[in-house]
């Protein structure tokens, strides 16, 4: 790309006339900067220009968070959206993934995928994770076994229950003292 197109392009102007600072951004940064996001919004962010097109793709985290669920019409709906962004999204390493169910009427669909999910997760490989079932009465049941991965360094599990004491020993990463 020559000098004189990339300088346009850092001088570009957004609508209210005043200068697009982020485009001008490397795109590690960008993505640092979308991992605090939602997933959903990371997504959204595709339309902004052509650069961003695909850079959800390569976000090294998966935030299915409580007010993430609460945008959409039903479990099924969260279910499509978290199945086609695992599907679409590049296999890269991630350092965080949160999936929260669905908090509504239906609790088997609504942890229907929370599995497949978390297997995914750590196949990439994940640091920290985080799963949360949203409902008042009943647990998701851990499979045993699940939870196993040399890489993760943190794990929180929220209304979930396990089949027998937790076996981390094929764990073997250590958090740093900043985690």
């Amino acid at each position: 790309m020559s000098q004189g197109s990339e300088a346009a392009r850092s001088k570009r102007k957004t609508a209210d006339g005043s200068t697009d600072r982020l485009s001008g951004l490397p795109e590690g940064l960008l993505l640092d900067l979308l991992s605090f996001l939602p997933s959903r919004d990371a997504v959204r962010t595709c339309v902004l220009a052509r650069r961003w097109r695909n850079l959800w793709k390569e976000v090294p985290a998966l935030r299915i968070t409580p007010a993430t669920t609460s945008g959409y019409c039903g479990a099924s709906a969260l279910n499509r959206f978290v199945n086609d962004l695992l599907f679409f999204r590049n296999r890269l390493p991630l350092h965080v993934a949160e999936f929260s169910s669905y908090g509504g009427d239906n609790f088997d669909e609504a942890v229907q995928y929370l599995e497949l999910w978390i297997r995914y997760s750590l196949s990439c490989p994940v640091a920290k994770l985080s799963v949360t079932s949203h409902d008042k009465y009943q647990r998701w049941l851990l499979p045993k076994g699940l939870i196993t991965s040399e890489h993760l360094t943190a794990l929180k599990l929220t209304r979930v229950k396990t089949q027998d004491d937790l076996d981390f020993s094929s764990c073997v990463s250590k958090a740093s003292e900043d985690d």
